[in-house]
């Protein structure tokens, strides 16, 4: 355990450093590279993607996501880094991306604390900056080599600047101050894995945050779902369709938001 206190402060301070702050909603942490198979050491992906969303126009966007899993004795380490550059209404308004870390102490394998940090920024749905850090108890229901059954549940802490960026003009208020919030959450996911045979991979997983005094009415949810297909050792085709719902958004945004995305992966 003190290796992985270690890690986890390490993990943070890494975070708080590089960026000179961090930002929290969603970004689907299970989506990323899981070391089910014991036997090993390094698994990592890259991506680049094109998809479209509606937004307060139509936003086109392309982006590139690289993940990394390695296993560190009984412990995983995960690190993923995206990048994005953004078209609204057919004008380049902004750039964006984040940077997620996650340290797992795998001491007893079904059992699996967990710390992690994160930051995102410029968000097409106006989430200027922000930042969590937090810590989870993971448990494995299910766990082969080509299989895995996840739940997990924790808290973090979140602060985030919100502008108007992705607000529809009629909704618009006349004081446009950004807005900061922070606040201590609750954190629940569920995530599943399967490979089906050696070319086809299934993985799905769902999200609940909130307030120690709002679990349920004020709770953000989340979801993703991603199929792919391994075409060779090194290349695989796969889509992913995963969507937020917030019931009481900071800035007068919708409820929901919808992502689609299709992309060729190169996976080591």
């Amino acid at each position: 355990m003190k290796f992985y206190r270690k890690g986890f402060l390490t993990l943070a301070l890494l975070c708080w450093a590089g960026m000179g702050g961090i930002r929290a909603q969603l970004i689907f942490p299970e989506s990323f590279i899981v070391l089910m198979d014991s036997s090993r050491q390094f698994r990592g992906t890259f991506s680049p993607e094109i998809k479209i969303q509606t937004q307060k126009d139509l936003l086109v966007e392309v982006s590139s996501l690289a993940d990394v899993a390695l296993r560190i004795k009984e412990n995983s380490l995960v690190l993923a880094h995206k990048l994005e550059f953004t078209s609204v209404g057919g004008n380049v308004a902004l750039s964006g991306g984040y940077f997620f870390s996650k340290f797992k102490s795998r001491k007893g394998h079904r059992w699996m604390p967990e710390s992690y940090a994160q930051l995102q920024w410029a968000n097409a749905r106006g989430l200027e900056l922000g930042y969590g850090v937090g810590a989870n108890l993971r448990y494995a229901l299910r766990l082969q080599q080509r299989s895995g059954l996840y739940v997990g549940a924790g808290v973090f802490y979140e602060y985030e600047k919100w502008t108007y960026r992705g607000v529809r003009d009629e909704l618009l208020p006349v004081d446009r101050t950004p807005i900061l919030t922070r606040a201590v959450k609750f954190n629940l996911y569920g995530s599943w894995k399967q490979w089906f045979g050696d070319q086809y991979f299934l993985d799905l997983s769902v999200y609940h945050q909130a307030r120690f005094d709002e679990l349920l009415s004020g709770a953000r949810l989340g979801s993703s779902t991603a199929f792919s297909w391994q075409i060779s050792q090194y290349l695989r085709l796969g889509a992913r369709y995963q969507n937020i719902y917030d019931p009481d958004p900071v800035v007068p945004i919708r409820n929901w938001f919808h992502r689609f995305v299709t992309a060729f992966t190169v996976t080591l």
